[in-house]
């Protein structure tokens, strides 16, 4: 019973359609069989059932058995199957619920098949009302209310078929958006938890580095540093700890990770030069007026370019700039690096890709590369993406 039903509701989505075509047939039928007399079937003016509807009701069953359980088969095969026994029903006299039975199979085929086999459905349909008229055993204006009604229901079933593909399209888009979003947001989370580790680390290993090369004549500033450097660690673990709890459900403590905005790039640059690094920083303009989502942003962009820096060209003077003027906020990053052999690992593949991305999500431009001994980024972004965007397409 079960493959029964699986298989009916295979035949056309979504799974109840079949098995109710296959009720509403059967009940048409036998309907048609036994509650209507036709007076050009033998019997049929004082015995309602007789043989030969009875053969025409169940060869018409069997052809919607056959279409909804049976394999694969051409469209208009069925439908002859189907019309036949109920043109012969017409031809006896039946014409009350008969005509019913035709219409079934017009709707039906055009909202399983394709718009040609619809038509061509439609069309064996009105010609199976032909016989009928042709013998003198029906009224003309039956002729035009059947077909009427059977145009109706193609149309009907044509809308449907259109309208159950449009939810299929648009439940698929919605499934798709739905992994897109879920990887963005996977992307997000790890240029998050990358930032934070190159950031502890950049600056735990210039104060470790300052520790060491005082620890023997000042043992107090090493102790210093190496407390900074601590406290530092300890800070940056209970960012990421809220970082990857936002990985699981609910995260650990149902907190996301502080964000940092324009005005908090100074005391950024000065905690690098707190820890040791040589470090020249310039800021011109209002950063309060950078928006907050683009200020979080700018912000990882600078912290990733001093954290490469750091790590990089250990030592070497860096100079940051930031200017914001009135359209637009310009990041500058340039440091030295210490010769010709070194350059090629002054770049981190996965710090530069991150920068890209943020970059692209506010429609700016980034420029990252070697000056001779001097590894140079500069961004550039509008402070209103859609206004840039509008005085791009106009100029």
């Amino acid at each position: 019973m079960n493959v029964l039903i699986e298989r009916l509701g295979r035949s056309a989505s979504p799974p109840w359609v079949g098995p109710a075509m296959l009720g509403v047939s059967v009940v048409g039928g036998l309907l048609a069989l036994v509650i209507e007399g036709g007076p050009y079937d033998p019997g049929g003016a004082f015995g309602y059932i007789t043989p030969l509807s009875v053969a025409m009701v169940g060869l018409y069953m069997l052809a919607w058995l056959w279409e909804l359980l049976g394999p694969a088969r051409p469209r208009w095969l069925f439908a002859l199957l189907a019309l036949g026994p109920a043109s012969v029903l017409l031809y006896g006299g039946r014409d009350t619920l008969a005509p019913l039975l035709c219409m079934i199979v017009a709707g039906w085929l055009a909202y399983t098949g394709t718009r040609q086999e619809g038509l061509v459905g439609l069309g064996l349909v009105l010609l199976s009302f032909v016989p009928t008229f042709a013998a003198g055993h029906g009224e003309y204006d039956n002729w035009f209310t059947w077909s009427l009604g059977s145009a109706i229901c193609s149309a009907m079933g044509r809308l449907l078929a259109l309208q159950q593909r449009t939810v299929a399209a648009l439940r698929a888009t919605q499934l798709d958006l739905a992994h897109q979003a879920a990887a963005e947001e996977r992307r997000r989370l790890a240029r998050e938890i990358h930032d934070l580790v190159a950031h502890t680390l950049a600056v735990t290993m210039l104060h470790l580095t300052g520790a060491r090369h005082v620890l023997e004549r000042d043992p107090a500033r090493a102790a210093e540093a190496l407390a900074q450097a601590e406290e530092l660690g300890r800070q940056s673990l209970a960012d990421l700890r809220r970082a990857v709890g936002l990985l699981a459900d609910g995260g650990l403590d149902g907190s996301a990770p502080r964000t940092h905005g324009a005005q908090e790039i100074p005391a950024l640059a000065a905690e690098f030069a707190q820890a040791g690094m040589s470090l020249q920083s310039a800021f011109h303009g209002r950063l309060d007026v950078v928006p907050p989502e683009l200020g979080s942003d700018l912000y990882r962009m600078a912290q990733e370019s001093l954290a490469n820096a750091a790590k990089h060209a250990l030592g070497q003077p860096v100079q940051l700039d930031l200017v914001v003027a009135e359209h637009t906020v310009r990041l500058l990053v340039r440091n030295s690096v210490k010769d010709v052999g070194s350059r090629g690992s002054s770049s981190d593949a996965r710090g530069l890709a991150g920068l890209q991305a943020r970059v692209a999500r506010h429609c700016g431009e980034i420029m990252a590369g070697y000056d001779g001994l001097t590894w140079r980024v500069m961004i550039q972004l509008p402070l209103s993406p859609v206004r840039a965007e509008a005085e791009e397409r106009l100029s």
